[in-house]
């Protein structure tokens, strides 16, 4: 097993960027509050509130079809499909038990984002019941352009800035130490990072745990399904 001896952020980019929030529930026999958490045009952040409204349950998938073009690129707290315009979330190892009235929570990054699915079905049955919409503004109006901020015609909307990328890095050195005793540190990264900052101020960083690079493809392989367990937890997720 290697040792972890340093984590350090080298570099951030940002960009600036206008977000659209917006929530929708479901209810019936489940309610489902799938909220907006960030919206950049090309994608968004989505946090969604599972409510068990039935027979308790050892197990749970939650399933729903988006309107738009809208495709699932991470989720965290549980393991997604997607086929089409339908996509179904199940539990993973530690959350499957759903008392009734008890809830859980997932998050999900989706780009092309269009409106919020307002239809779900539990296990497949329908939730059922009304809903309702918060958001109302199209992902159409948003911009990038920092003079908008302080104009007096710019939308009733709150900005966002969200990490670039292509301009930031995060890397961190193990040590392998051989049978002989030596110590030889090395160097790795991820290729992949994703981050926002909401108006409340808190701060989320996510990454990819797939997007291990150590520069030697079976140690990739390694790292993922020893170290990090990225089948069981695909996204490591930084909230300060």
């Amino acid at each position: 097993m290697k040792k972890l001896l340093q984590l350090s952020l080298l570099s951030t980019g940002i960009a600036f960027g206008l977000i659209t929030p917006g929530t929708a529930l479901a209810q019936g026999t489940c309610s489902v509050n799938f909220q907006t958490e960030n919206n950049w045009g090309a994608g968004a952040q989505y946090k969604v509130t599972l409510t068990n409204t039935s027979a308790a349950k050892t197990s749970w998938e939650l399933c729903w079809s988006y309107a738009g073009n809208d495709t699932v690129s991470q989720l965290w707290e549980g393991s997604y499909t997607q086929t089409g315009k339908n996509v179904c979330v199940k539990n993973v190892g530690y959350n499957g038990s759903l008392a009734t009235n008890g809830s859980v929570v997932f998050g999900l990054i989706a780009n092309n984002p269009g409106t919020v699915p307002t239809e779900f079905t539990l296990n497949g049955a329908a939730c059922g019941g009304t809903t309702t919409s918060a958001s109302s503004s199209s992902t159409s109006s948003v911009t990038t352009t920092a003079s908008s901020k302080s104009s007096s015609s710019a939308p009733a909307v709150a900005a966002r800035w969200l990490l670039d990328g292509t301009a930031s890095t995060l890397h961190f050195v193990t040590v392998k130490k051989s049978t002989a005793g030596v110590e030889t540190p090395e160097n790795m990264t991820f290729t992949q990072l994703q981050g926002t900052v909401a108006t409340s101020g808190q701060a989320t960083l996510s990454i990819p745990l797939a997007s291990i690079s150590t520069g030697v493809d079976i140690r990739n392989t390694r790292m993922q399904s020893l170290l990090f367990e990225s089948g069981f937890l695909p996204s490591l997720h930084f909230t300060t």
